[in-house]
């Protein structure tokens, strides 16, 4: 069940790397190239402060 799982994680990653790359026109270009891991983690941040302030 784990290998099963890293390979779908492993897959999801690549395909979205590949259409982001193929949408944006450049092989080089990342998400965290240009700041969407620091957003993802920003609001992961806001999510966890809203849900401890409200239990």
């Amino acid at each position: 069940m784990k290998i099963l799982a890293i390979i779908l994680t492993g897959s999801a990653i690549a395909f979205s790397t590949i259409v982001f790359q193929t949408i944006t026109n450049n092989r080089i270009l990342t998400p965290s190239i240009i700041g969407l891991d620091s957003m993802y983690l920003l609001i992961q941040t806001f999510i966890i402060l809203y849900l401890a302030q409200h239990i």
